[in-house]
């Protein structure tokens, strides 16, 4: 960045500062490394800096002081340091309804645009976008296409000033997802018939424990063995 006056008297002491608008105080060099600040000469002074971040965007003034006294005040340089929102990331949601998640990397400045394709074709519904600001201070969006087709292609498209062409990300949603579905199911409904006839042998056997306990003299061992087999000969019956 640079900070000139045309038709200055270089016979003057000159002494030049530098401040980012939104602050009070000038900015040291001898408190940031990255801040070079060159005197001024031949009536113009600039000022470096090294391994910009997108923190340091904003614009910056010069201020020019002739012998203490403030003569000069510049225009401002506006700087924007751009931060691509790649990589993206595609996630499949399975719970409760199946679905795909695009995400982007942290990026800035905000604004964005981004797009999801159906085998190259744009798709305009059953789309949701949302845009936080992460603990770093960037960007980030995440966007959920909700009940995509099975056997289709999928991209997610995204658009922003730090890219030169956008960045897209592309997932093919399988075909077989169906057969594990209805193996789960099939096992969830094994699960709760075994439930049920366990609960029913419990129940059997807790019978005849309370017939052994209150009328121990109507059976002996013998009889007691075929009372659990009639039992459970019964329940796996049903």
């Amino acid at each position: 960045m640079y900070c000139s006056i045309p038709l200055f008297d270089r016979k003057l002491s000159v002494d030049v500062s530098w401040r980012k608008d939104g602050q009070t105080k000038t900015l040291d060099p001898t408190a940031d490394e990255r801040k070079i600040m060159l005197p001024f000469k031949q009536a113009s002074a600039e000022f470096h800096l090294l391994n910009v971040s997108f923190r340091d965007s904003g614009i910056y003034y010069c201020s020019i002081s002739v012998f203490g006294r403030k003569t000069f005040n510049g225009n401002g340089t506006k700087l924007i340091v751009h931060v691509p929102p790649t990589p993206l990331k595609i996630t499949r949601l399975d719970s409760p309804f199946l679905a795909l998640l695009c995400t982007t990397a942290g990026f800035f400045p905000g604004q964005f645009e981004l797009v999801w394709y159906k085998n190259f074709s744009e798709i305009t519904s059953g789309i949701s976008i949302r845009k936080i600001l992460n603990e770093e201070g960037l960007f980030q969006v995440s966007s959920e296409l909700s009940l995509p087709e099975r056997g289709s292609v999928y991209t997610c498209q995204v658009s922003h000033v730090a890219l030169g062409v956008p960045a897209n990300i592309s997932y093919t949603v399988p075909n077989h997802a169906g057969r594990f579905h209805t193996i789960n199911i099939f096992r969830l409904i094994l699960g709760i018939v075994v439930m049920v006839l366990g609960t029913a042998f419990i129940v059997d056997h807790l019978k005849v424990l309370v017939l052994v306990t209150l009328q121990p003299h109507l059976y002996n061992d013998n009889q007691i063995t075929a009372v659990y087999t009639i039992n459970v000969f019964t329940m796996v019956t049903i």
